[in-house]
């Protein structure tokens, strides 16, 4: 996301919530949501895990997610939205 640098902390508390709002929902198919904040207060970029793109529709046409969504494409300037499919994940453990 790009954001107004004074709006950062709105979209990063915008996208606390909607992963709050899923994870109550047992959203299904929905598996986590990591949210960064920018070294440059214009940025942030969120990136969630579903088992299948058809889930996360699903999921943003159910309220209130799908509600939070529009929140958040309100505040931020800019959202580029990318699917990927995982090809692999390496895990750090102690």
């Amino acid at each position: 996301f790009t954001v107004a640098a004074e709006k950062q902390g709105e979209l990063l508390a915008l996208l606390k919530r909607y992963g709050e709002a899923l994870k109550a929902a047992r959203a299904p198919g929905f598996a986590g949501i990591a949210t960064h904040r920018g070294y440059q207060p214009a940025h942030v970029a969120s990136y969630e895990q579903w088992a299948s793109a058809d889930a996360y529709r699903k999921a943003l046409a159910a309220k209130p997610v799908g509600d939070l969504f529009e929140q958040i494409r309100a505040v931020a300037e800019v959202t580029a939205l990318h699917p990927y499919d995982i090809v692999s994940v390496t895990r750090f453990k102690e």
